[in-house]
């Protein structure tokens, strides 16, 4: 028989796991994570582990999920302290740094993890990257040159590209910055 969590231990669990999902994925990347190692980090059994995630890859969403919100955080301090362009393309920045320090984020496993997910949640997490563009502009008070859509998936492919900056030779983070100005420039007023 399963055991029952209250909500309170519900919520302590979940954290804990999240917690030991990144660093194992960390540790190890995504395939030599199990879900057995993460479960006793998290000091319930492989059992329990269903009762909160149907799938180690819904665990790992919610780990970079997490991490988003720690970036969405940064990217609105950005914002704040910076006004218009200036604060998106500022903005921006901050993610790519905090995503350097952050690498298993980044990882080439998403495509695996993206692969065993329900069909429709790449869309439904594009639609939200949508909706978050149309909530910046409002609430910073951007008029955008472009489309929601396209503004999402222009600032979705440039954080894609820092996957690949390990690969690349001299001042990387320069580099970014004069796309992100550059993009900045063409998508906002």
């Amino acid at each position: 028989m399963s055991k029952s969590f209250t909500d309170r231990e519900r919520e302590i669990v979940r954290g804990k796991l999240v917690d030991a999902c990144r660093e194992c994925w960390r540790r190890y990347g995504y395939h030599k994570t199990n879900v057995r190692e993460m479960s006793a980090m998290a000091n319930i059994s492989t059992g329990a582990f269903y009762q909160f995630y149907a799938s180690k890859e819904l665990l790992f969403v919610e780990a970079a999920q997490e991490t988003e919100r720690e970036a969405k955080r940064l990217a609105e301090e950005n914002m704040t302290r910076y006004s218009g362009k200036r604060g998106v393309a500022e903005a921006l920045k901050a993610i790519v740094r905090f995503m350097s320090v952050e690498p298993w984020i980044m990882q080439s496993d998403w495509d695996v993890i993206l692969r065993k997910l329900p069909p429709d949640f790449v869309e439904s997490d594009f639609m939200r990257d949508i909706s978050l563009v149309e909530r910046y502009a409002a609430d910073f008070g951007l008029k955008a040159k472009l489309e929601s859509e396209r503004l999402a998936l222009v600032i979705n492919t440039i954080l894609m590209t820092v996957r690949n900056r390990k690969f690349l030779p001299g001042d990387v983070d320069g580099a970014i910055d004069f796309i992100i100005d550059a993009a900045v420039d063409k998508m906002f007023e």
